[in-house]
């Protein structure tokens, strides 16, 4: 499997870009193989069960040998036409490009019926080898110095997809990559009233509160919110030095988290909770996951 396949990488932003990884012949035959076996390890005997958003943003299957699916997935057809027509996709440069994924597929053919099977790892900034570090890497016992920038591949993928059906692990980590809120329903008056009752939450005024979370996007981040802020270790305290690493202002009363009064505000601390805002650790600017703007308002080529 994967035995010609490239790697890409899918970038963080609005658009669904995708650049070709350029790597050194003999290194990518051996990434396509620990993805092949990855791919394999990660469906084989496995039980699959339904997802939807009852199942919670934190949820794991109870058992180590069920996974997650979703049928009739809509994979973005620019991954698709990677897999078709790679020569046509534009290389990565490591200054200017985030990465939000890679990935690595390929489409098969037999009596004319077409398979596709796609592997996702969801890439974390702890991957990124860049200036500043002085890296040693281990070669025939002895440690060599390496200080170019560069990535790591990590030996775990996050999901899968094959033939419209993706399949997962970890819903909070997978939404990283594509976004599950279509999966999930708008939240209900019920909803929003647990959602306004939480402990760890402070709100001031309900009234005001349930007029400005008008809108299917808050009311879906609230279901997803629901579902998983209760499980975060983090204390107010903690989420509150999270933000501020984000440049995102936190205040907190009684040791509650205050819901501002202000829209923009509740849209940004609600986007914040649903984990819909990054670092981005290349440019050290901070954005949202389906844009490509700055929580400042300037935008980047």
């Amino acid at each position: 499997m994967f035995e010609t396949a490239t790697l890409f990488a899918l970038l963080k932003g609005k658009n669904t870009e995708i650049r070709r990884i350029p790597i050194e012949q003999e290194t990518l035959n051996d990434i396509r193989k620990l993805f092949s076996q990855l791919f394999t390890e990660f469906i084989m005997n496995k039980t699959e069960i339904e997802y939807n958003c009852s199942n919670g943003a934190y949820a794991i299957p109870d058992n180590d040998d069920e996974i997650f699916k979703i049928d009739d997935f809509r994979i973005h057809a620019d991954i698709i036409r990677a897999l078709r027509n790679t020569p046509a996709v534009i290389d990565f440069v490591m200054t200017a490009d985030e990465i939000k994924a890679l990935f690595i597929g390929e489409i098969t053919k037999e009596n004319d019926v077409e398979s596709v099977k796609i592997v996702f790892q969801q890439f974390e900034p702890i991957q990124y080898i860049v200036t500043g570090k002085r890296w040693l890497v281990l070669n025939n016992n002895v440690f060599e110095y390496v200080g170019n920038k560069g990535l790591t591949i990590k030996e775990s993928i996050t999901a899968v997809y094959i033939n419209g059906k993706f399949i997962f692990v970890r819903p909070f980590v997978t939404n990283r990559i594509f976004s599950l809120a279509q999966y999930y329903r708008e939240a209900t008056k019920e909803d929003i009233e647990k959602f306004a009752n939480m402990t760890i939450l402070h709100i001031s005024n309900k009234e005001t509160f349930i007029k400005n979370v008008e809108g299917s996007r808050n009311r879906k981040r609230i279901i997803f919110i629901n579902s998983s802020i209760l499980d975060m270790p983090h204390t107010p305290i903690e989420i509150q030095k999270i933000g501020k690493d984000l440049g995102i202002i936190i205040n907190i009363k009684d040791n509650k988290i205050i819901v501002p009064d202000n829209k923009k505000e509740l849209n940004t601390l609600l986007r914040f909770l649903a984990e819909d805002i990054y670092n981005g650790p290349l440019t050290q600017k901070i954005y949202k996951t389906n844009s490509k703007m700055t929580e400042t308002g300037t935008t980047t080529s």
